[in-house]
């Protein structure tokens, strides 16, 4: 992180610590994923980068994965903004500044930034007081229904770290209106292989059909048999 901020530092680039490291880091979790979001294309600190690291360039979104010789990894992102043509749409994506960046994000406890430059915490949108008062909640008016997949991780945060879903009867009602039929099988699988690795799963599940994503039989999810092993992310 040091390297990435004298490099930036060098080229006159904004950069910072964005998303689930900062939310970690102030719960005082183990940081797994650490994504530095900078006001420029990734690829201009690839020259300053090889001898240190393998660096993988994402054209599309100017995006890049950065592979350290002692193996941390860290993800490279360019500042943007989104917005969605319709319902259940991937979004198009525009090149922009921090805060277009964070509020493009899905819940207040993800759109917390620390500036590598000033060394402050960015909060545009409460995300501090939201971890302070336990509470996964979401950033934008129609969040569930322009992309529904933030449901699915709505229910994995909220039992990871033990929060309280502040828009229940929102996803409730949004459920009960047919929104996942806006969106395609693969992204829905793809949550549910997610939480199928999420330490707490079969309790990310029991919540999913509480909320009316599923229809489960909640008292033989993942009950002991001879042919399965819940240990196991693929029999789960």
């Amino acid at each position: 992180i040091e390297l990435i901020m004298s490099i930036c530092s060098e080229l006159h680039i904004q950069a910072y610590a964005v998303g689930g490291c900062v939310r970690d880091a102030i719960l005082g979790k183990d940081i797994n994923d650490i994504d530095i979001s900078i006001e420029a294309d990734t690829i201009l600190l690839f020259p300053y980068l090889k001898k240190r690291a393998k660096c993988k360039y994402h054209e599309e979104f100017q995006t890049s994965s950065i592979v350290f010789s002692n193996g941390i990894l860290i993800d490279l992102i360019r500042c943007r903004k989104e917005s969605y043509k319709y319902n259940g749409a991937l979004p198009t994506i525009i090149p922009s500044k921090i805060y277009d960046d964070l509020k493009r994000r899905d819940f207040t406890v993800n759109a917390l930034a620390y500036d590598l430059t000033k060394l402050k915490l960015l909060d545009y949108f409460g995300g501090l007081e939201d971890i302070n008062n336990k509470v996964i909640k979401k950033i934008h008016k129609v969040s569930y229904t322009e992309d529904p997949t933030r449901i699915f991780r709505a229910v994995k945060y909220a039992v990871r770290y033990n929060f309280k879903l502040y828009d229940q009867d929102e996803i409730i009602n949004d459920l009960k209106g047919g929104v996942m039929s806006t969106i395609s099988v693969d992204r829905i699988i793809k949550e549910i292989l997610l939480i199928c690795q999420e330490k707490d799963w079969k309790d990310c599940f029991i919540l999913c059909s509480k909320l009316g994503i599923f229809d489960l039989n909640i008292n033989v999810l993942a009950v002991d048999n001879e042919m399965l092993c819940f240990e196991n992310i693929e029999d789960r």
